[in-house]
């Protein structure tokens, strides 16, 4: 396993695309900016219906090319597929996301009105590759996770709001605002054995608050971020005090027993 590889796989870093990003859309930029961060783990993503039902990668779906206003569900996908949003940023299709970017792929459905052509086109793309990489579907919609469930294996991660909370015991993986989370709340998730996502931390004093919640449980978050290398380096301190605070507990109990020793010979 090279480097890049290693501290890719050392915490679980979900990169939120970022407005003030020259890359500020879900562009093939922005993955290869991804790409170049080794501390990013996954990215997310949304996907949008063409004119004609294909799914172009956008966060939004009203655009300005040129200086043109555009909507990607007026254009058919060739179009779409034409656009140049600036420099060196051109719109991409659902497989080539989850292809070019070395790690994971959080995917959320965006439409309007009815959500079965759009998640029966991403079920259309996604099942014959998932099973060699990873990706997550997420979405507040219960009625669209679990349209997806019912016709395909993908993962579903349902991003918690105060209207479908009492449906979180229906999806394995959850994703909650670091607002919302708190200690007592962490703990009764993990109790459920919930695969938890936390977004969107950007700061020292958010990670540090969320650290405090779920104590030795961070390896096994996602967090979502527009500054992973903050996150980065906040996870490999809170790793590093870890295994300090195991090591030395590991020489008092080894200097513990060899007093018995000496004790009980004496």
């Amino acid at each position: 396993m090279s480097n890049d590889e290693e501290n890719r796989n050392t915490f679980k870093i979900s990169y939120h695309r970022d407005f003030t990003s020259l890359s500020n859309e879900n562009t093939d930029r922005y993955i290869d900016e991804s790409n170049s961060n080794n501390s990013i783990t996954y990215i997310e993503v949304d996907a949008r219906l063409t004119k004609d039902g294909r799914i172009i990668v956008a966060h939004s779906n009203d655009l300005i090319v040129d200086g043109k206003h555009v909507r990607i569900s007026d254009l058919t996908y060739e179009k779409a597929r034409d656009l140049s949003i600036s420099d060196r940023n051109k719109l991409i299709n659902v497989r080539e996301a989850v292809y070019l970017f070395n790690g994971g792929v959080i995917i959320t459905p965006r439409f309007d009105g009815d959500y079965v052509p759009l998640c029966n086109e991403l079920i259309r793309e996604l099942v014959p590759i998932k099973n060699n990489l990873n990706i997550i579907i997420q979405s507040t919609s219960v009625e669209v996770l679990s349209y997806i469930r019912r016709n395909s294996a993908l993962d579903c991660q349902l991003v918690i709001t105060d209207k479908n909370y009492q449906y979180a015991n229906r999806f394995e993986r959850l994703s909650i605002d670091h607002y919302i989370l708190t200690e007592k709340l962490y703990k009764e998730l993990a109790i459920r054995e919930k695969k938890l996502a936390i977004t969107t931390i950007n700061n020292e004093r958010d990670i540090d608050t969320v650290l405090n919640y779920v104590g030795d449980g961070y390896k096994e978050i996602i967090f979502s971020t527009t500054c992973p290398y903050l996150i980065y380096s906040k996870l490999n301190e809170r790793d590093r005090s870890r295994q300090e605070s195991l090591w030395n507990w590991k020489v008092y109990y080894g200097q513990l027993i060899s007093l018995q020793y000496y004790l009980l010979f004496v």
